[in-house]
Order: structure tokens, then C-alpha cells, then sequence
């Protein structure tokens, strides 16, 4: 008997130890758990290797890694990037309360990035007057009331640059080109006369900033400079060329504007702005409308050209706009004076352009807004947050959830407009996060908006485009890689045929 009961102690024996040893392993799990602030942490999505994380897979297909990571874990979820880890919510209503509790979850101005990206030196950055004084003064500088004397610049510009275009095409019955080509050095040219002056450099440095901007995202994820070498040497050009700017600036009254919120930090900053820390804050100034703006209007006419009509809708809307303008203004010339195509475009009625601009922002636009959780943690979710963790709200993921936007990742201006052809605003209201939201609203959206409508228009009372049918077409293919960093780019060319357009005024 004693024998018996031997044998099944030797056999429970190892049992007993495998589970004191779980059991042990799931307490030290539990109190590490409750230790880094709850035992309800957002679900971590797997990965291979440690500090890639899931940089490769994003790097592979961002828009498929964060759908198939949305249906795994839910529409909260962290992810291991570079040595880092962020919490993504692709949520509505938990990116609105994220963006409505600013104690909670912490928006900076100013984030240190900026020493990486733009090239700003650290004390500059930290030391205070950036977020205190300039950032409010550069919101007030963008600010929907102020913007309109910009347009005025812009429009200016933009006139004696596209006429000027459309002059040198004027003997040919057609140029073959790629969009980008036609579009972005044109677009290029008019946002750098605008902030900058006419005299400002601009095409001089074109393929230098296209070098410098086609690594962006490596200095936004501030990579080990043996990836952001060549990067790094492009930004410190592009320094230099503001800083001969700087010794020399624009006299024209919007650069001088722009000039002034920056120069500021030279005498009223603590510790005082360098010359190189204004010259590296103005390369940020340019980047952003030109990393952005450009590309909306790419493809606000890119999404259309590969339609079965092409631009023709937008351009007959446009030609029936400016038909009943001229019959109530008939002396305006709104081919060459840019104070009445401004005045023209401020009012007319354009439901497609509004729709084109809206449809092709959504599928485009990739702004992540981050959060930092404030001291004492959150609950986001249902899941517990730590003090200091980043929460990315990640509007492109709204904008590309087929529960809110049916049919998401297709081309289909008409969801934001009626049954009768009117810009459907109830639809507009729907989640749109182009502009990111909350405090951390891209500030320069009044600009682009307005810019976008001026220059596209302008465009297409010069120009006919239409797609090459010499040329293959794949389509339109947006580049993934810049995912979190603006607008994208596209993955691969559209070959378009451009022509002077016969338009007479009146």
C-alpha cells in the first residue's frame, strides 16, 4: 500500500512543480502587469526581431499591417517601431476624447524632433519661448482671418508662373510629360514666391529639397545616421541657403511677415535664437506646404485623369462658373488680373472641385497625431496607459474603414455630393481627418485649402491635360512609405499629354 501510494507521489511530483512554477510565472507576470500600470495593457502586436519590431512589416504594406492589426486586436493596439512603442487608436470616438482631454493626454508644440529633422540646436528648442510666444504667434500669422492677404500673394504669383508656362507651350499642338513633372516644380515655384519672395532661390534648390524630403520619414523616425547620412548633408544645404536668405530677405510684405514671427527668436528668445536656428526654422516653414500642398493638387487632377472622362467634368464646372461670373462682371479679366479670379473663386459655386478635393485628400492624406499620457496614466479603450507613452490617433485608418467610408480604399467623389450634384455636407461632417483635429490641427490648413482651389483652378483655365494613350498606365498608386508624415507620394508616374487652352476672356 505504502508502496502504491509512493509511486503516485514520484508521478505527481514533477506535476506539482510544473504548476508551482506556472503559477509562479503568472504572479511575477500579474505584478509586473500591475506595475507598469494595470493589468489591462492594449494588446502588443507580435514581432520577430527586437527593436525593428514591426518596421519591416510596416515598411512592407503600412496600410495592410495596421487594417490586419485593427481586426486582430481591436481598434486600440500597440505597436514595437525602432526601439520605441506607440499606442495606435483608429477609433472615432476614442480619437475625439483623446483630442478633448488635453490634460490627460498631452499635445507639444514643439517636439524634439524638430532637432533632427529641421536641424534646430536643442537649447532653441527647449527653452520655453518656442512654445510660449512663437508657436501662437505662427498659428495667429495662418489664422483663418490672415491668410487672405497670402492668397492675394499667391494668386499674384501663381498667374505670372502658369501664364508663363502656357506662353512657352504656345507653339506646340501638345507636350508629353509626367503629372508630377508639370505639376510639382510649378506648385514649387508658387508657395516659394508666396512665403519667400520672388527673388527667393526656388528652382535652384528643387532637387536638392526633393532629396532632402525623399528620406523624411527615416529623420522623422530618427533613425541611426548611418540611414539619415545623406539626409542630414541635404539639410545642411538647405540651411545654408536660408541662411544666405537671411542675410538678405524679401522685400515683399508676406515674406517679411513670415520673416518676422522667426527673427523674433534672435532677440526675444532665452536663450536668443542663432542665425543658423532661424535659418533651420524656416527650412521647416518651407517644408511643410511644400511636402503637402504640392501633392493635394497632384492629386486632386491625378484620381480624375484616370477616370473614363478624365478632367472633363472639373473643367466644364469650372468654364460654366466663370461663364456666369463674366455675365455679371463682364469687364473682369480673370485670365490676368488675379484680384478678380480671387474674387471669382471666393464665391463660385464649384460642388465637384469640392468633392475631387475632399475624395482624394482622404485617400492621400497619412497625418498621425501624437499624444503624450500625462503624469498619474489613463484608461483609453478599456486598456491602462503609463505615464509618458505616445498615443498615435491615426486618421488615415478612419478614412479607409469601410464601416464609415463604404467601398473605402476606392476613388468615388461622388460620396460627397447629393443626388442632385450639390456638395453633400452631411457627408463631409463624416470623420475627416485630413487636418489632423484638436489643438494639434495642422496650422497651416487654411492656407492649403484656399491655395489648393486658386492654383488648381488657374491650372485649368491655362491648360488641357489629359492622359497619354501612347504610355502604359497602372493606375493610380499612392507610395505607403510615407505613411504619418503628410501627404503621400505616388508610387509610380501618370504620363499626361498638356496643351495651351484656347479660353478667351469673356
Amino acid at each position: 500500500m505504502s508502496l502504491f501510494y509512493s509511486q503516485q507521489l514520484s508521478l505527481l511530483a514533477p506535476i506539482t512543480a510544473v504548476l508551482a512554477v506556472f503559477i509562479l510565472w503568472s504572479a511575477i507576470q500579474l505584478v509586473v502587469k500591475i506595475r507598469r500600470g494595470g493589468a489591462n495593457r492594449p494588446p502588443l502586436v507580435p514581432y520577430i526581431f527586437p527593436w525593428v519590431g514591426s518596421a519591416i512589416a510596416i515598411g512592407k504594406d503600412a496600410d495592410a499591417f495596421y487594417k490586419q492589426a485593427r481586426e486582430q486586436h481591436g481598434d486600440t493596439f500597440a505597436v514595437h517601431v525602432a526601439g520605441s512603442k506607440f499606442v495606435y487608436t483608429t477609433s472615432v470616438p476614442l480619437i475625439a476624447a483623446v483630442y478633448k482631454n488635453p490634460k490627460t493626454f498631452r499635445f507639444n508644440p514643439v517636439p524634439e524632433k524638430i532637432v533632427s529633422v529641421f536641424g534646430m540646436s536643442r537649447p532653441a528648442v527647449n527653452g520655453g519661448w518656442m512654445e510660449s510666444t512663437f508657436y501662437p504667434s505662427h498659428v495667429k500669422m495662418l489664422s483663418a482671418p490672415n491668410v487672405g492677404a497670402f492668397m492675394d500673394t499667391l494668386g499674384r504669383h501663381g498667374l505670372n508662373i502658369v501664364a508663363g508656362m502656357a506662353d512657352s507651350m504656345s507653339g506646340a499642338p501638345f507636350t508629353q510629360m509626367s503629372l508630377e513633372d508639370l505639376i510639382i516644380p510649378t506648385v514649387f515655384q508658387i508657395i516659394s514666391a508666396t512665403m519667400f519672395g520672388k527673388e527667393f532661390p526656388a528652382m535652384s534648390i528643387f532637387d536638392l529639397f526633393k532629396e532632402y524630403d525623399k528620406d523624411f520619414p527615416l529623420l522623422v523616425a530618427e533613425m541611426p545616421k548611418i540611414f539619415t547620412r545623406n539626409s542630414h548633408s541635404m539639410q545642411a544645404k538647405l540651411i545654408e541657403v536660408f541662411s544666405e536668405y537671411l542675410s538678405n530677405p524679401s522685400k515683399e510684405e508676406q515674406a517679411k511677415k513670415v520673416l518676422a514671427v522667426y527673427t523674433a527668436g534672435m532677440t526675444d528668445s532665452t536663450p536668443k535664437w542663432t542665425h543658423r536656428d532661424v535659418a533651420a526654422a524656416l527650412l521647416g516653414e518651407f517644408w511643410g506646404p511644400q511636402a503637402n500642398i504640392t501633392w493635394a493638387i497632384y492629386w486632386i487632377l491625378a484620381f480624375p485623369l484616370h477616370e473614363p472622362n478624365g478632367l472633363i467634368p472639373i473643367v466644364q464646372e469650372l468654364d460654366h462658373a466663370r461663364a456666369e461670373w463674366l455675365q455679371a462682371h463682364p469687364t473682369d479679366d480673370l485670365l490676368n488680373d488675379p484680384e478678380a479670379l480671387l474674387e471669382f473663386l471666393t464665391g463660385a459655386h464649384l460642388p465637384l472641385f469640392e468633392a475631387h478635393f475632399a475624395e482624394s485628400l482622404r485617400l492621400t492624406s497619412s497625418r498621425f497625431s501624437a499624444r503624450k499620457v500625462a503624469a498619474g496614466g489613463a484608461t483609453l479603450g478599456g486598456y491602462d496607459l503609463l505615464e509618458g507613452e505616445m498615443v498615435i490617433c491615426a486618421g488615415r485608418y478612419v478614412h479607409l474603414n469601410d464601416d464609415i467610408y463604404p467601398d473605402a480604399t476606392s476613388f468615388k467623389p461622388e460620396r460627397f455630393l447629393t443626388t442632385d450634384g450639390r456638395f453633400n455636407k452631411k457627408e463631409a461632417q463624416k470623420p475627416f481627418l485630413a487636418f489632423g483635429g484638436g489643438v494639434s490641427q495642422c496650422q497651416g490648413r487654411h492656407f492649403a485649402t484656399r491655395a489648393c482651389r486658386i492654383i488648381v483652378a488657374q491650372l485649368l483655365m491655362h491648360f488641357d491635360i489629359r492622359l497619354d494613350p501612347g504610355k502604359p498606365s497602372s493606375g493610380v498608386q499612392v507610395d505607403l512609405l510615407r505613411v504619418g508624415t503628410g501627404v503621400l507620394h505616388p508610387k509610380t508616374p501618370s504620363h499626361v499629354l498638356v496643351s495651351r487652352r484656347k479660353l478667351m476672356q469673356g
